[in-house]
């Protein structure tokens, strides 16, 4: 008796780890209203203030990480050697996407100083 390919079992799907990239993403969110938006909002009351570049990176690291461990690792791979030759250009594509990410974000929080007259 043969199973067709709709009765066939799923892959086990790791609800910590879906929790942990949900986490993640909501961690990049919170962490871009106090590095991103509060500043920007102390910059248009022309206050002074302080930042941290590390919030550039965090950010969107959190964010892309948070999203690839939803989509991507469900199934239990958690290192680069538990990573089937399929999903290790996509793992390469999130640290590409992130770098950009950070990039374009360093970018335009320069040109926002600027553009409110600070250094």
């Amino acid at each position: 008796m043969e199973m067709d390919a709709s009765r066939q079992p799923k892959a086990p799907r790791n609800t910590r780890k879906i929790l942990i990239g949900y986490g993640m993403v909501l961690l990049g969110f919170v962490l871009g209203y106090f590095f991103f938006y509060r500043k920007i909002e102390e910059m248009k009351m022309h206050e002074t203030f302080s930042y941290s570049m590390k919030g550039l990176l965090l950010v969107p690291l959190c964010i892309v990480f948070g999203v690839y461990y939803i989509i991507f690792t469900p199934a239990g791979a958690g290192a680069w050697k538990d990573l089937t030759p399929r999903e290790k250009p996509y793992f390469i594509g999130a640290l590409v996407l992130v770098a950009l990410i950070t990039g374009v974000l360093a970018y335009w929080f320069q040109t926002q100083l600027t553009a409110y007259g600070y250094q």
